[in-house]
């Protein structure tokens, strides 16, 4: 099976520089073992899978559009060219403070007595933020 992989420079203008990010074109959908697979291959910390959502559309073709939006996980994900490069608006999930006691027995049990500093609480992913403390004694 031969499939299109590029290797993306994220957060850079200059080659070999940032983060690189392997991006896989797809014409048709792949089981997740196959993803998986590609993904250890390529030995990056992101692997990207673009497939059409319509797949009578070529990829070739050359797309005029200044956004584009991509349906992922996380939602949906938008690209826009910028005068120096392409602009990734990520998603924006808050977090709240949380009161340490009505976690206190959870992080206890995660990393023990180590000193925190701050906690914080997002709804939208439904996860903990724990900021260590910026001292270290041993």
């Amino acid at each position: 099976m031969k499939l299109p992989i590029f290797i993306a420079d994220a957060f850079t203008a200059r080659a070999f520089c940032g983060n690189p990010a392997a991006v896989c074109l797809l014409e048709n959908e792949l089981d997740e073992d196959m993803h998986q697979k590609i993904a250890r291959e390529m030995n990056l910390s992101e692997t990207a899978f673009i497939r059409k959502l319509h797949p009578t559309d070529n990829f070739a073709q050359k797309n005029m559009n200044s956004t584009l939006t991509f349906v992922t996980l996380s939602g949906e994900l938008r690209a826009r060219r910028a005068e120096d490069g392409i602009v990734l608006d990520l998603p924006l999930y808050p977090a709240h403070p949380q009161d340490f006691h009505e976690v206190e027995d959870l992080i206890k049990t995660a990393i023990g007595n180590t000193l925190v500093q701050d906690i914080c609480y997002s709804p939208d992913t439904q996860k903990l933020l724990v900021r260590l403390s910026d001292v270290y004694n041993r």
